[in-house]
């Protein structure tokens, strides 16, 4: 394995554990947001609320002007709605 091939592994393995950390803390914070944010795209980056608006596209828009990349980014839709979901 090359040098680059290991900095690579390394570099999608702390991506992998922020994502995991983002995901953890948005469902922590997923109450106050469903209270704050009804009915829109929030993004977490980093722990913290970087993009809300309820039209998807609109929070994706913000994460490519803030330098962030959407694939990398928690974004999820809050409602205080309940979903059923058939299996």
């Amino acid at each position: 394995m090359t040098l680059e091939q290991v900095l690579s592994l390394e570099t999608a393995s702390e991506n992998l554990r922020r994502f995991s950390a983002d995901a953890a803390a948005f469902s922590e914070m997923e109450p106050r947001l469903t209270e704050q944010y009804p009915e829109q795209w929030i993004a977490v980056w980093d722990g913290e609320v970087v993009a809300h608006d309820p039209d998807f596209e609109t929070v994706l828009s913000c994460l490519v002007e803030e330098g962030l990349q959407p694939g990398q980014t928690v974004v999820r839709f809050v409602t205080a709605a309940e979903t059923l979901l058939i299996l």
